[in-house]
This record gives C-alpha cells, sequence and structure tokens, in this order.
C-alpha cells in the first residue's frame, strides 16, 4: 500500500490469487486474478480505478442467471458517492481478448472479442456491452443447432433485470447455423422472439442453394427463415426428384418476399413470384415449393411458358 504524505492512500497492490467481491441489486460480483492494482480518490480514501492482470474471471449471479468473463487484463471503473456503500461499477472493460458465457435456464450464449467492454447503472446491474475487433457471438437452445455470428463491432442491451434482451453487430457480419453460412453488413438479435435478422446484402447458403434479399430473418427455435426485398434464389444443383423438375438444369426463383421452413420443406415465394429453369418459365402472384410431396404450386395471375419435348419421329 502506497501513501501520500497527507495520510491518505494512493494506491493498493495485490498478488497470488486475489479475490474481491462486490453486491448488486439481485446477487453478487466476484472477482479473481494473479495480480490487481488499485488507484484510490485523492483523500478519500475510495476506489477509483482497479486494474486486474493475470487468469482474470468476473462472476456474476443475478437471480438465478450467471455471467463469467474470462480474460488476461481487465480494468474496473468505480462510480462516484458519498458513502462506501455507495459506490459501485461504472465501467469493466477488458485489455486483452476476452469471453463472456451468459446462461439463463435452456438458453447459454458466449461472446468472445478482442475487447469487450460493460457498463452498469446506479444499482451495479449491468445494462450494455460493446466490444470492437474479432467478436463471435454463440447461442445455444435445446435440440437445435447452435447459432454462430461473427462482426468488428457489437452492442447488446440488458434488461433492468440484467438479462440481455438483444443485440447488434456491424461490419463483415457472417453466420452459421448448421450448414447455413450467412453473410451481411448488419446484424440484430432479438431474444424474446428467438430471431435474428440480416440486412444491407444479405445473403444465406446451404448444400443446395444460395438466396439474396434485403434483408434475411431466421428463427432459432422453428428453424424458419423469412427474406424480404429482391429475393432471388439459385438452386446449384438439379435433382431429379424435386418439386423443380421442369429441365435438365439448376432452377431460379426471385419474388418480394420467402417464407421457408426446412424441416417442413416448405417454401412460399410470394409478390411477383417468378420461376425459371432452362427455357421454362412460370409467372404467379405466389410460388410454393413443397419439397416432400414433390410438388410446385402456383397462385393467381398464373404465366406458364413450359417447352415440351420433341416426340421421336
Amino acid at each position: 500500500t502506497l501513501f501520500n504524505q497527507e495520510g491518505w492512500m494512493e494506491r493498493i497492490q495485490a498478488s497470488g490469487n486475489v479475490t474481491g467481491r462486490l453486491k448488486n441489486a439481485g446477487g453478487e460480483d466476484r472477482l479473481q486474478s494473479q495480480r490487481v492494482e488499485v488507484e484510490m480518490e485523492p483523500g478519500r480514501n475510495f476506489a477509483r480505478l482497479l486494474t486486474a492482470n493475470g487468469n482474470v474471471s468476473l462472476d456474476s449471479q443475478q437471480r438465478g442467471d450467471s455471467r463469467r468473463l474470462e480474460t488476461q487484463s481487465l480494468r474496473l471503473t468505480m462510480g462516484h458517492g458519498r458513502k462506501r456503500s455507495d459506490r459501485r461499477m461504472e465501467l469493466a472493460e477488458s485489455l486483452a481478448p476476452a469471453t463472456l458465457e451468459i446462461r439463463s435456464g435452456d438458453d447459454a450464449t458466449r461472446v468472445r472479442g478482442e475487447r469487450l467492454a460493460a457498463q452498469f447503472d446506479e444499482r451495479n446491474v449491468v445494462r450494455e456491452l460493446r466490444g470492437s475487433n474479432g467478436i463471435e457471438i454463440e447461442r445455444r437452445l435445446p435440440n437445435r443447432p447452435a447459432q454462430v455470428t461473427s462482426s468488428r463491432e457489437l452492442a447488446m442491451k440488458f434488461s433492468a433485470a440484467g438479462e440481455w434482451t438483444e443485440f447488434e453487430q456491424s461490419g463483415s457480419v457472417r453466420f452459421r447455423e448448421g450448414e447455413r453460412n450467412a453473410q451481411a453488413d448488419r446484424a440484430r438479435m432479438v431474444r424474446a422472439a428467438d430471431t435474428i435478422t440480416l440486412t444491407g446484402s444479405a445473403a444465406v447458403s446451404d448444400s443446395v442453394s444460395r438466396t439474396t434479399a434485403q434483408s434475411l430473418t431466421f428463427q432459432q427455435r422453428t428453424g424458419e427463415i423469412r427474406a424480404e426485398g429482391g429475393v432471388r434464389t439459385s438452386y446449384s444443383s438439379v435433382e431429379r426428384n424435386s418439386a423443380t423438375n421442369l429441365a435438365p438444369l439448376p432452377a431460379h426463383l426471385s419474388s418480394d418476399q420467402l417464407l421457408a421452413n426446412r424441416t417442413a420443406g416448405r417454401a412460399v415465394y410470394s409478390g411477383h413470384a417468378r420461376l425459371w429453369q432452362g427455357d421454362a418459365v412460370i409467372e404467379a402472384a405466389s410460388i410454393t415449393l413443397l419439397r416432400v410431396e414433390q410438388r410446385l404450386e402456383a397462385r393467381e395471375n398464373v404465366l406458364a411458358l413450359l417447352p415440351q419435348e420433341a416426340s421421336p419421329a
């Protein structure tokens, strides 16, 4: 401990499995690291800045939910308060690559980034998390493939109870769910709806097709996908027993909207729907592809050009 000439503490240093605790509105925050240095407010003996280095972990328990931040270097900025009991964490920011694990019931979310910074409210409850460079978010739900998104920037919002409610990512966004891979300029995940929406040059592909649109929305619990604005799908191969079997060439579709569910094997293209495959063309208000039934349905204002093979002489 370093004291000022006037008798108040300037700095506290500790090393070797250092542990600290801080109460919050719904539980407790627990800090562990190899080394800690605390800068004090001049003349007050109140902690102003805490820097932890070496195998740092910050655990938080709030109303049954848990968060764990791991990094090699962490800085905590303390908020002002007239009394020691009024002191709270204002900002927690990693000074090295960090991983944040968030668990709530059957919902598990992992956030990684070169830099992560969490802001806290007056009750010492986190209200926002920001990240930059090398951002990756992995979310897992029971009986569903994990959703993984990566980007350059992240902004995650939390409720008054300390639960994350939504996040936005930007900059070279990439998305992966099972064999689906997608990309866009921006992504927005809404936890209550279990949806993630990609916007800006959005595209998604799998083993058989590629779809582009102004926006793509994925529903994690149902596997549903919704595309809006300038929808275009191209199939990469020809399947003999498929709904699109009009010519021995890959099929292409375009429309204003698409609603599809791979589990149900159903895809509905609506609004100026058009399908072309070789010389065959179908236009309609909507075109529905049914994979299991191997059937194509066109409805309203249907125009079809279906060339027939020449009969042998």
